[in-house]
């Protein structure tokens, strides 16, 4: 995609140039672009930063970066307040918000991301478009607009039954387990809402822009253990570190529970990721679903005080 652009901000004091090829042209819709923009979504170029060129009124420009992130940020006249190009923290690409362009824009856009923070009332454009969840990880340029929403942790209610269920069954699906298989571990899997309000069971959920993108469970064991029930990360959200996220928070729960010792029935493909955790295989336990399968048992050591991350 080439060409030569120009644009300004509402007021004219702001403007500027943009010429040569176009790295990339998105529609985002994570919440961090919707409060920017005050839209249901961002529409941006991504062009080298030496393309870009103040016409004229630079020094009305003005700039906030995001603290909580690794780099988002807008830029915007300091006289009408209008969003325009910014630079990334490296310097190395420039954001040119689509919408500051004037006239047309001789190309469309590439494809659309973190659709799955899309709020309910945007009618999706441009449907034909590739539609990626969350990130386009098939991206190889390093991008500025890395909107990753903030991951928070809340207590699961009875109503999450239905969608903890369904992150279980594709988390444990995901790792090529076979449809025998699934059908076996359905009971074990499920969640229902009498296991949520059970006062001896603690469900905590994790939750990217309202969506719940994990959960885990502990369970009072005997004495001064606590056993890890249920970890689960929906496929989508693998890899963004959200179990690491979670297993910090098990701890602390379990701390606060009074329990030294947290003790995980692990699957065997995630039983390294426990022993990362801190956690040591102790022995194994047959299976609940599948007769004459054994399961790793690890257990980590908790310290009242520490202040897991």
């Amino acid at each position: 995609m080439n060409g030569n652009l120009q644009g300004g901000c509402l007021c004219g004091e702001i403007r500027f140039e943009v010429a040569g090829s176009i790295t990339e042209f998105s529609h985002c819709y994570c919440a961090r672009c919707r409060k920017a923009t005050g839209t249901g979504y961002s529409s941006v170029l991504i062009v080298s930063s030496d393309q870009l060129r103040w016409v004229h009124g630079a020094d009305h420009l003005r700039r906030y970066d995001l603290a909580c992130a690794s780099s988002f940020a807008t830029s915007f006249c300091s006289s009408c307040g209008a969003n325009l190009p910014r630079l990334t923290r490296d310097g190395r690409y420039a954001v040119i918000p689509a919408g500051s362009v004037e006239g047309d824009i001789p190309f469309h856009p590439e494809f659309h991301e973190f659709h799955a923070f899309k709020a309910d009332w945007v009618t999706l454009g441009y449907v034909d478009l590739p539609i990626y969840e969350y990130e386009n990880n098939h991206n190889t340029e390093r991008r500025e607009n890395q909107c990753e929403p903030p991951i928070m942790m809340r207590p699961a209610v009875s109503e999450d039954a239905a969608s903890l269920t369904s992150i279980a069954m594709h988390s444990k699906a995901y790792w090529g387990y076979s449809s025998e298989f699934m059908r076996s571990a359905e009971a074990e899997l499920s969640v229902k809402s009498r296991d949520i309000l059970d006062p001896d069971v603690y469900y905590w959920v994790a939750i990217g822009e309202d969506i719940p993108l994990g959960f885990y469970a502990l369970s009072k064991s005997s004495g001064s253990d606590i056993e890890l029930d249920a970890m689960f990360v929906t496929p989508e959200a693998i890899g963004r570190g959200i179990g690491k996220k979670m297993m910090a928070h098990a701890k602390k729960a379990a701390v606060k529970l009074g329990a030294v010792r947290l003790i995980i029935q692990s699957d065997p493909s995630a039983a390294a990721f426990y022993q990362k955790a801190g956690g040591v295989i102790t022995g194994k336990r047959e299976s609940e679903s599948i007769s004459g399968r054994f399961l790793p048992i690890l257990e980590i050591a908790l310290e009242p005080g520490t202040d897991y991350v």
